[in-house]
């Protein structure tokens, strides 16, 4: 009977110009003759024609050895495997920020096509990530940490800690409004920021005087 031998391919690591699969095996025994090879429903005449083909993605690759004549037939099927590889080392961009504004966040290094999070961890301050949008909700410093996703040919990475500082706003500049009052009785006073009245203005005082 016809026997055929043919190892696997030692596996490798996704690089993105890819291996020449021809390149990867060694070449097929088999005791009755020399053998074809066969990838992807293409027939090659030997691991030399095979080296025209060009894997490019992380993932398994068969292919087959075969002696065939008119009265004996022999096959034996061998893989090649591509691992994902490790991204590239991923930072957080660094930033400060002023209560009462957002800082949209970014990311430097990384690989491959996955989506970038942040997942926030409050510490001396105070605030939350929608997508790449940071709000801050106190004062003081948060870290920020950024993962992006694995895809076909990359496994996921997660950067270290950044930490972002929110400083205090820019105290508001209120204009004088006179309050007319009579002798005798008392009135109420009240602070509107662009018609609105803060929720959070901070203690406020007022000075009573004459009118020139």
């Amino acid at each position: 009977p016809v026997t055929v031998s043919f190892a696997d391919a030692a596996a490798q690591t996704y690089k993105p110009e890819g291996y020449a699969l021809g390149n990867q095996f060694s070449a097929a025994i088999c005791n009755a003759g020399d053998v074809k090879y066969y990838y992807n429903g293409t027939e090659y005449a030997d691991l030399d024609a095979l080296k025209a083909v060009t894997v490019t993605e992380a993932g398994t690759y068969t292919v087959r050895a075969v002696y065939e004549d008119a009265t004996q037939y022999g096959m034996a099927q061998a893989s090649f495997t591509i691992n994902k590889a490790d991204q590239a080392a991923l930072t957080v961009n660094s930033g400060t920020m002023q209560f009462g504004q957002t800082l949209t966040l970014s990311t430097t290094g990384g690989s491959g096509t996955g989506e970038v999070t942040y997942t926030v961890t409050d510490g001396t301050g105070k605030a939350t990530a929608a997508g790449s949008v940071l709000t801050p909700t106190q004062v003081g410093d948060v870290t920020v940490t950024a993962t992006k996703a694995g895809d076909n040919n990359y496994n996921a990475v997660t950067s270290a800690a950044q930490t972002i500082t929110i400083t205090k706003a820019n105290a508001l500049t209120l204009a004088d409004k006179n309050i007319n009052c009579k002798i005798g009785t008392t009135t109420s006073a009240y602070v509107y920021v662009n018609d609105v009245m803060p929720a959070d203005a901070g203690a406020l005082t007022y000075t009573a005087g004459t009118a020139a």
